[in-house]
């Protein structure tokens, strides 16, 4: 049994509405089966009424015994074989399962305290980089000390937390594993105690990846197009 692959970029992407048609192709391989299995039997039962036949020695009750069989697996299996046509004639909307419509979410970035929740895509790696986290501009890779206490009473305490420049973001990482624990705490110090200016954001990808073999993230640049209040 295979059902047709759903592409979500083929939908539209985030927020486009997808077409599943899962379900009707489920039941089509069930009536598939079901056909398979009833000409099974009808010829099993066709069998066995010529059986019955040939060893009635001409008894009209046996002989009457093996035509009901013999015509009961013929009907069966014309019911199997064309109930298709005969629903469609009746109602054509009895064999037709309209797929089911999903909507795909949307994605929303965390924004930071005071930013309007609406982004646009344009990153703005070279302000982050430079008025955020106050780095050299011309430095693609930086190792940076971090001693903050949160607002949830944990700490954020790591002496080398490595970052470095990949395009339009940022990959960090300070250890082999990274706890999805230091990761929020991570993004909590970064809410705290870094201002990004009216129009800049950013957000915390969670997809981890790895950097010099240790587990690592990315942190993506964005756009506020209505600034903060």
């Amino acid at each position: 049994m295979n059902f047709t692959p759903i592409d979500p970029q083929a939908c539209g992407g985030e927020g486009g509405e997808c077409e599943i048609p899962w379900m009707s192709e489920y039941i089509s391989a069930l009536y598939q089966y079901g056909v398979g299995l009833a000409a099974v039997l009808a010829a099993v039962m066709i069998m066995v009424g010529g059986f019955i036949w040939l060893m009635s020695g001409g008894s009209p009750d046996k002989v009457g015994k093996a035509k009901d069989f013999i015509i009961s697996a013929l009907s069966g299996l014309f019911l199997a074989l064309f109930s298709f046509m005969i629903l469609n004639g009746i109602n054509p909307r009895l064999v037709e399962i309209d797929p089911l419509a999903v909507v795909l979410p949307k994605f929303e970035p965390r924004s930071n305290d005071g930013y309007d929740p609406e982004y646009t895509s344009e990153p703005l790696a070279d302000a982050v980089w430079t008025e955020v986290f106050h780095f050299p501009e011309d430095d693609d890779q930086v190792i940076r000390s971090f001693d903050f206490g949160l607002s949830n009473g944990q700490e954020f305490v790591h002496d080398d937390v490595i970052f470095v420049r990949d395009n339009e973001t940022f990959i960090v990482t300070w250890g082999e594993i990274i706890s999805e624990q230091e990761l929020d705490n991570f993004e909590m110090m970064l809410d705290e105690n870094f201002s990004a200016g009216q129009q800049i954001a950013w957000y915390v990808d969670r997809n981890h990846t790895t950097l010099f073999g240790q587990d690592a993230f990315r942190i993506v640049p964005l756009a506020n197009p209505h600034g903060g209040n």
